[in-house]
This record gives structure tokens, C-alpha cells and sequence, in this order.
């Protein structure tokens, strides 16, 4: 195979796991609640439903910058002190406004955890498949990560994400196909290159596809459970459906694209 080919990798969820982090501060966060405030509580099938409509609202915004899981646990909880206010007695309501302020604090650790790089790993079998992709001449490598710049700082140095890539690209929000022709200098390369989007979501893979033909898509599914990103539901109920597009392939596992044949695969109608 002589065409250069350009990879360029999700981060989250594709090469290290971090939607666990959220989801566990979600979870804390509701129990903290129901524990907190008991049987003044509306249903969790009420709550959960505007809790991600309150996150969807902010995103436009914030995006994946830090602070946006927070205040939008703050936002309900506010709403759910006015909702006390309406049936809770004087004297308890008053025990709730005493406990306020150390209440906040608490709901801004609880929404800031998903941004404890601490915590986080690699896939497993990801390092080493970068380190067998990066040793072979046909491939290039890069990064196109949706994440808070001024945390992925540190964040990469704790992972030691730069031995693997030859550029990095953080964006605050959703991708687009203009971030992945940045990322992959594709003006510049695309007469001698092919080009892959490699992620765990739907929206790490169909930005790309719409550059050209020149792209493809691998896609490894990993459940995600934010509401502005690929949440579908496959046969299996944690593993979401694969993308039905004859330039996208879906693997099982991080540890299968050294399997990839990658030269016939680029000969696949288009």
C-alpha cells in the first residue's frame, strides 16, 4: 500500500474511558438528592428528564468546558428549593435554607469529577496498538478531541497522549468537517492520502464523511450518555447499532484495527 493514510482518533471513550465519570457524578448527584431531602422529592423519572434538558440548553454554550455539569446540577437544585418552598413546612424548609450554601459546594464537587483526569485509563490494548500503528510507515496519526482546552493540558501530559500523535486538535464542542480537514491537513495532503475518523460516536465518524470520498470511517460504539451527542440503542442494550454507511466499518474492540485491511478497504465503492 503506497497511499499515505491519515488516522485521526476520538479521544474520549475511544482511546481512555471518561463517560463513566460523568455518569457516576450524575448518579451521586441524585443520590445526594433522595438522601438530602427524601420524601419532599418529585420522581426520578420527572427529574432525570430535566436535568438533560437543562445540560442540552447549556451546551450551545459551554460545550465541553468545565463548569457545565455543575451548573446545571445548580440550576436544579434552585428549582427544586422553590419547589420546596410549596410543601415543605416553615420550620423544615428553614433547616434546608440553613444547609444552602454547604449544599452548593457539595453540587460543584459532584459536577466537577468527570474532569479528574486522575481517575482516567487507557483502553485497554490502546497504547499498544497506537505504539504497532505508529512503528508502520503508511500512517499518520492524529487527534481531533472534544474537550475543555485549558484542562487538556494537564489531562495529556498525565496520559502522555503527544508520543503518539503528530498534531492534536481540542475543540469545546461538537466537531466539524472543517476540524477534521484542520487536523489532518487534508488540502495539503489529499493528493497522496487517505483518510480515516476513528470513534466511539456517531459524531466522531459523519463530519468526516462529508469532506469527500477521500474519508472513511471506523467506528467502535461505546453508549454515551450525554444528550447532545449518539445516544442510540442497538440490539444489545448497552452497545448502540452500528453506522449503516458502506465507507464506515464498526470493530468490536480497539485491539481489532491492527486486523484492518486497510488497502482493500480503500478500494471499497465509493
Amino acid at each position: 500500500m503506497d497511499t499515505n493514510v491519515i488516522l485521526v482518533f476520538d479521544g474520549d471513550d475511544t482511546l481512555w474511558m471518561n463517560e463513566w465519570q460523568y455518569s457516576k457524578a450524575r448518579a451521586e448527584f441524585l443520590s445526594f438528592l433522595y438522601t438530602e431531602f427524601g420524601d419532599l422529592m418529585p420522581t426520578i423519572a420527572l427529574l432525570m428528564p430535566r436535568y438533560f434538558a437543562i445540560d442540552h440548553d447549556l451546551f450551545p454554550i459551554w460545550g465541553i468546558e468545565r463548569g457545565r455539569v455543575s451548573r446545571a446540577m445548580q440550576i436544579v437544585y434552585h428549582e427544586l428549593l422553590e419547589y420546596f418552598k410549596e410543601k415543605a413546612p416553615p420550620d423544615r424548609m428553614a433547616e434546608i435554607l440553613e444547609k444552602q450554601e454547604n449544599h452548593e459546594k457539595q453540587i460543584f464537587e459532584l459536577g466537577d469529577q468527570p474532569f479528574d483526569f486522575y481517575d482516567m485509563h487507557w483502553v485497554e490494548g490502546a497504547e499498544e496498538v497506537l505504539t504497532e500503528i505508529k512503528q508502520d510507515g503508511r500512517f499518520t496519526l492524529r487527534l481531533l478531541t472534544s474537550y475543555d482546552a485549558k484542562v487538556w493540558r494537564e489531562r495529556s501530559k498525565y496520559l502522555g497522549v503527544d508520543r503518539f500523535f503528530d498534531g492534536i486538535k481540542t475543540v469545546p464542542g461538537r466537531k466539524t468537517k472543517h476540524d477534521f480537514v484542520d487536523v489532518s491537513d487534508y488540502w495539503r495532503t489529499l493528493h497522496k492520502s487517505r483518510f480515516y475518523a476513528i470513534g466511539n460516536g456517531e459524531s466522531d465518524i459523519r463530519p468526516a464523511l462529508e469532506i469527500s470520498p477521500l474519508w472513511r470511517g471506523i467506528y467502535i460504539p461505546h453508549a454515551s450518555s450525554s444528550p447532545v451527542f449518539n445516544n442510540k440503542q442497538g440490539v444489545e442494550a448497552y452497545i448502540p447499532p452500528p453506522i449503516e454507511d458502506e465507507r464506515v466499518l464498526t470493530l468490536r474492540s480497539i485491539k481489532d484495527l491492527t486486523s484492518v485491511d486497510f488497502e482493500s478497504f480503500l478500494k471499497a465503492p465509493r
